[in-house]
């Protein structure tokens, strides 16, 4: 009889497991894996799909940051973004910020006559943009 309340117990801890780990609908969006911070307020989870984000469309099946109010505070792009006369590539980590843009990009990346480089991470060597696409800071490879 101990064994069998035993196995309930463990069969209803690893269902719960499993729901949170599920499709979790949260803030308009869908996720595969979801985690709130509960000191920060951050939502952090894997999107099951490509999601638009306040003008970027962020990758499905990557993680994606976001705020306590469900502004976007960090994703893998999944299509290119357009930014004046600068694009950022797919597979860019992109970091919105009010007064610049923070881009981890893939690989290196040629931007307004110079290379920057490119890491491939979302914590990776970091471009930053102005709002209107103007280069405001970044690693410098070699001009072109």
């Amino acid at each position: 009889m101990i064994a069998l309340a035993k196995l309930v117990v463990v069969a209803s801890l690893l269902a719960s497991c499993l729901a949170a780990d599920g499709d979790v609908e949260r803030g308009g969006y869908t996720f595969t894996t979801y985690h709130l911070n509960e000191q920060s307020g951050q939502h952090v989870g894997i999107l099951k799909f490509d999601s638009s984000v306040g003008g970027f469309v962020c990758k499905g099946d990557a993680w994606a940051h976001f705020g306590s109010d469900w502004s976007l505070e960090t994703c893998l792009l999944a299509e290119p973004y357009a930014m004046g006369t600068e694009i950022v590539a797919a597979s860019s980590w992109v970091r919105p910020r009010p007064e610049r843009l923070i881009v981890s990009f893939a690989t290196d990346a040629a931007c307004q006559g110079y290379i920057c480089s490119g890491t491939g991470g979302a914590k990776g060597t970091r471009t930053v943009f102005y709002p209107s696409g103007q280069l405001k800071a970044f690693s410098r490879l070699r001009t072109s």
